[in-house]
Protein backbone atom coordinates (compact mmCIF):
# COMPACT_ATOMS: atom_id res chain seq x y z
CA UNK A 1 0.00 0.00 0.00
CA UNK A 2 1.08 3.67 -0.67
CA UNK A 3 0.03 6.52 1.74
CA UNK A 4 -1.35 9.06 -0.84
CA UNK A 5 -2.88 11.69 1.65
CA UNK A 6 -3.26 12.53 5.46
CA UNK A 7 -5.36 14.73 7.58
CA UNK A 8 -4.90 15.84 10.94
CA UNK A 9 -8.41 16.67 12.60
CA UNK A 10 -8.69 18.76 16.14
CA UNK A 11 -11.42 16.83 17.03
CA UNK A 12 -12.41 14.63 20.05
CA UNK A 13 -14.66 11.97 19.54
CA UNK A 14 -16.61 9.60 22.65
CA UNK A 15 -18.23 6.67 22.52
CA UNK A 16 -21.56 6.78 21.21
CA UNK A 17 -22.75 3.14 22.75
CA UNK A 18 -22.19 3.93 26.04
CA UNK A 19 -22.92 7.31 26.16
CA UNK A 20 -26.27 8.75 27.94
CA UNK A 21 -26.28 12.42 27.02
CA UNK A 22 -29.46 14.08 25.81
CA UNK A 23 -29.71 13.93 21.71
CA UNK A 24 -29.53 17.36 20.64
CA UNK A 25 -25.60 16.88 22.54
CA UNK A 26 -24.75 14.01 20.24
CA UNK A 27 -26.61 15.65 17.16
CA UNK A 28 -24.44 18.97 17.65
CA UNK A 29 -21.41 16.59 17.75
CA UNK A 30 -22.14 14.77 14.69
CA UNK A 31 -22.78 18.10 12.90
CA UNK A 32 -19.22 19.49 13.87
CA UNK A 33 -17.49 16.38 12.92
CA UNK A 34 -18.84 15.71 9.29
CA UNK A 35 -18.62 19.64 9.17
CA UNK A 36 -15.17 19.69 10.21
CA UNK A 37 -14.52 16.50 7.85
CA UNK A 38 -16.15 18.16 5.18
CA UNK A 39 -14.34 21.01 4.89
CA UNK A 40 -10.83 19.62 5.37
CA UNK A 41 -11.77 17.81 2.51
CA UNK A 42 -12.55 21.15 0.38
CA UNK A 43 -9.35 22.88 1.61
CA UNK A 44 -6.85 20.15 0.73
CA UNK A 45 -9.03 19.82 -2.39
CA UNK A 46 -8.19 16.11 -1.89
CA UNK A 47 -9.69 13.05 -4.15
CA UNK A 48 -9.06 9.83 -3.76
CA UNK A 49 -8.53 7.39 -6.27
CA UNK A 50 -10.59 4.51 -5.88
CA UNK A 51 -10.36 1.65 -4.87
CA UNK A 52 -8.69 2.81 -1.38
CA UNK A 53 -7.99 2.14 2.67
CA UNK A 54 -8.74 4.34 4.63
CA UNK A 55 -6.94 4.48 8.17
CA UNK A 56 -9.02 6.28 10.92
CA UNK A 57 -6.83 6.45 14.17
CA UNK A 58 -8.24 8.23 17.38
CA UNK A 59 -6.18 10.16 19.40
CA UNK A 60 -7.04 10.18 23.16
CA UNK A 61 -6.11 10.43 26.74
CA UNK A 62 -7.92 6.56 27.66
CA UNK A 63 -8.66 3.63 25.09
CA UNK A 64 -12.04 2.49 23.87
CA UNK A 65 -12.41 -0.94 23.62
CA UNK A 66 -11.61 -2.05 19.28
CA UNK A 67 -14.85 -4.17 18.53
CA UNK A 68 -17.50 -1.63 18.73
CA UNK A 69 -16.77 1.16 20.65
CA UNK A 70 -13.98 2.51 18.73
CA UNK A 71 -15.57 2.45 15.47
CA UNK A 72 -18.94 3.54 16.96
CA UNK A 73 -16.44 6.66 18.34
CA UNK A 74 -15.96 7.80 14.74
CA UNK A 75 -19.21 6.59 12.80
CA UNK A 76 -20.33 10.39 11.76
CA UNK A 77 -16.48 10.87 10.69
CA UNK A 78 -16.32 7.71 8.41
CA UNK A 79 -19.62 8.68 6.76
CA UNK A 80 -18.29 11.88 5.91
CA UNK A 81 -15.50 10.64 4.59
CA UNK A 82 -17.20 7.90 2.30
CA UNK A 83 -19.77 11.04 1.18
CA UNK A 84 -16.72 13.15 -0.37
CA UNK A 85 -15.11 9.89 -1.63
CA UNK A 86 -18.18 8.34 -3.41
CA UNK A 87 -19.91 11.19 -3.90
CA UNK A 88 -22.65 9.22 -2.24
CA UNK A 89 -25.02 11.61 -0.59
CA UNK A 90 -27.70 9.33 0.21
CA UNK A 91 -27.88 8.72 4.51
CA UNK A 92 -26.25 5.14 5.35
CA UNK A 93 -25.36 4.47 1.74
CA UNK A 94 -21.78 5.71 1.02
CA UNK A 95 -19.68 3.48 3.90
CA UNK A 96 -20.90 0.69 2.41
CA UNK A 97 -18.93 1.39 -1.03
CA UNK A 98 -16.54 -2.31 -1.91
CA UNK A 99 -14.08 0.18 -3.41
CA UNK A 100 -13.48 1.47 0.01
CA UNK A 101 -11.59 -0.80 2.96
CA UNK A 102 -11.57 0.60 6.51
CA UNK A 103 -9.24 0.25 9.12
CA UNK A 104 -9.74 1.53 12.98
CA UNK A 105 -6.56 2.15 15.01
CA UNK A 106 -6.21 4.17 18.46
CA UNK A 107 -3.31 6.35 20.06
CA UNK A 108 -2.99 6.95 23.51
CA UNK A 109 -1.67 10.48 24.25
CA UNK A 110 -1.66 12.77 26.97
CA UNK A 111 -4.23 14.69 28.93
CA UNK A 112 -6.57 17.11 27.18
CA UNK A 113 -5.07 15.59 23.95
CA UNK A 114 -7.67 14.79 21.34
CA UNK A 115 -7.48 14.62 17.30
CA UNK A 116 -8.57 12.23 14.34
CA UNK A 117 -6.04 10.92 12.37
CA UNK A 118 -7.10 9.75 8.47
CA UNK A 119 -4.86 8.24 6.10
CA UNK A 120 -5.21 7.24 2.88
CA UNK A 121 -3.66 4.56 0.90
CA UNK A 122 -3.88 3.10 -2.82
CA UNK A 123 -4.44 -0.51 -2.92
Amino acid sequence: MLKIHEMLLSLRTVSEANSTEHWRTKNKRHIVQKTYVNSSFLNDQFSCPMPCVVKITRIAPRMLDDHDNLRVSVKWIADQIAVNLTKVVTPGRADDDKRITWQYCQEKRGVREYGVKIEFFTV
